[in-house]
């Protein structure tokens, strides 16, 4: 698709409804578009003529520069001939083209313009991803093989550090956050590793930075609802929800200086510092550490075993009707298990290990559901009772019906429930359970 543009565009919004539009948001979502490359190009257009001077090939020569946008120096400039036929004459242009094939100093391409710049700039298209890809060896020590899951977490953090305090789009604090959860994470589950002492004061660090980031995140996720909040309302009603959406903006404007300013701290800073220096040591602080030495390979099945039959126990209560915290304590084990069997992934049977991931995201997502529900009404709720009788009627009322339809979506997520948990609690994915994670049977 092409499309012309009256201005650079950031958001998907920001293109007028056609097919180039559709095709794009299902890639960019939410994103914001960021310059990545700019060309400048001089082109010659030369027409290529037989012997009774008729056009039979058109060839264009191009001197192309690269640039990349956050840097002040551009490649050297590149050559190109590209070739175009004329209809009628195929034998004509496949003579043309064998007799460029043969010049040495010529060489054939079949990458667009795009793919060359990029690759002439030395950026490669997918080289971001905020998902784990790891490749861990089953018999390296637990020490190195944690040290390797702790510096591709940092390297997240890093990368999405410029993003989140210019709050380019919500994402870059989102992976900025799960980056830091599983940094935690991994900290908290995977101990007797590291040299706890050296360790503790990083978890210390790592629980402020979570924190720090919290209240953005938060708004952020209320931000992306208040057009749904609208949409289930009669049209009627949607205006007495301005003051809801002016609400949040001023809020999320105060918390967004905040957060650029915890990322611009000396603590910070020497949080990430210091916390790469220690990721840099090679295994020299792990040796007062009862589990450094071990094969990662039988210490991860360990603890997954362990991880999976919490989640097992939690679940079992909530089904026999636990209060609903329990709830929130089963998503929080279930979050910690994750994380666990997407660290050391790369250690089992690819296919294997697919299909218990994949219950257990839908048993996580029925759970984050439900959580979500309840923390935007209470936070409706909170938002009506702070600002009271200084908001309308309609305002009043108009809230009050959304935390009603909320609260029923809720009571609809915990039916739904049963079904999630048994799904991932059938025999079909306890025997996986067992098959990957018995010490004794874990693949190498």
């Amino acid at each position: 698709h092409r499309i012309p543009l009256a201005a650079k565009p950031g958001l998907i919004s920001d293109f007028e409804p056609s097919p180039f539009r559709d095709a794009l948001e299902r890639v960019v979502e939410i994103r914001r578009l960021l310059p990545v490359l700019r060309l400048d190009g001089r082109y010659r257009e030369l027409r290529v003529l037989d012997a009774n001077e008729k056009t039979v090939a058109r060839l264009r020569l191009e001197s192309l520069v690269a640039h990349n946008p956050g840097e002040r120096s551009p490649a050297s400039p590149r050559e190109r001939i590209s070739v175009r036929p004329v209809r009628g004459y195929d034998a004509e242009f496949d003579r043309l083209r064998a007799f460029l094939d043969a010049r040495s100093e010529l060489a054939a391409v079949d990458e667009t313009e795009l793919e060359q710049g990029l690759a002439w700039i030395g950026v490669h298209a997918r080289d971001y991803t905020s998902k784990l890809q790891l490749h861990l060896d089953a018999s390296v020590p637990a020490s190195d093989a944690l040290r390797t899951i702790l510096v591709g977490l940092l390297d997240t953090i890093v990368r999405n550090e410029e993003g989140t305090r210019r709050n380019v789009d919500p994402e870059f604090l989102h992976d900025l956050r799960v980056a830091v959860r599983r940094t935690r994470a991994a900290l908290g589950q995977i101990k007797g590793v590291l040299d706890a002492e050296r360790v503790e004061p990083f978890r210390r660090e790592f629980a402020w930075l979570g924190q720090a980031t919290g209240p953005v995140r938060d708004l952020d996720v209320h931000l992306l609802e208040l057009p749904q909040y609208r949409e289930a309302l009669p049209e009627a009603s949607r205006a007495a929800l301005d003051p809801l959406n002016e609400s949040v903006v001023r809020q999320h404007a105060k918390e967004q200086k905040r957060l650029a300013t915890c990322l611009r701290s000396r603590r910070y800073r020497r949080l990430i510092e210091d916390w790469r220096d220690f990721l840099a040591n090679d295994g020299e602080d792990s040796g007062e550490a009862p589990r450094a030495a071990v094969p990662i390979g039988d210490l991860a099945s360990t603890l997954i075993r362990r991880a999976h039959v919490k989640v097992m126990r939690i679940g079992e209560s909530v089904l026999q009707g636990a209060p609903a915290a329990e709830m929130h304590r089963l998503r929080i084990q279930c979050k910690k298990l994750r994380y666990l069997m997407e660290f050391f992934r790369s250690l089992y049977d690819a296919k294997a290990i697919a299909e218990p991931i994949k219950t257990l995201k839908r048993l996580q997502d029925n759970l984050g559901a439900y959580n979500d529900l309840e923390v935007q009404s209470l936070w409706l709720d909170a938002f009506a009772k702070r600002r009271g009788e200084s908001l309308g009627v309609d305002t009043l009322l108009a809230v009050g019906r959304l935390i009603e339809q909320l609260d029923r979506r809720q009571s609809h997520e915990r039916d739904v429930f049963a079904g999630t948990f048994g799904t991932f609690s059938s025999s079909a994915v306890r025997k996986s359970f067992d098959r990957l994670f018995h010490a004794e049977r874990r693949a190498s």
